[in-house]
């Protein structure tokens, strides 16, 4: 990096919600695409980049019926079965991307 040059991390998209952590810095949660956090300051020649992703609750149900059979290891109010079983499609989940550092 230059003297004065600012860096960018750029998550892309993320499935769900993503927790953030540079070199044991919380930077924070993201819930919606392109979430950009200045880590100019936070940079060093070797970095340690942490990201903790939540799952979909859908995709567990139906990984649920997938392994199982029905809802287990899980719990809801929500009558689930009546519109959620081993065929129905997985949503995108965890780091989509592209994740990028962006220099400016």
């Amino acid at each position: 990096m230059k003297k004065g040059e600012k860096v960018l991390l750029d998550l892309g998209e993320v499935g769900v919600t993503a927790r953030v952590t540079l070199n044991g810095k919380l930077l924070g949660t993201v819930w919606y695409a392109n979430t950009q956090f200045d880590v100019s300051s936070l940079l060093k020649e070797e970095n340690n980049l942490q990201v903790t992703v939540g799952n979909e609750y859908r995709n567990r149900i139906i990984g649920n019926y997938v392994e199982f059979g029905k809802l287990q290891n899980s719990w809801t109010t929500s009558p689930v079965q009546e519109y959620l079983d081993k065929n129905k499609p997985l949503k995108p989940s965890g780091l989509i991307g592209p994740i990028q550092l962006i220099r400016f």
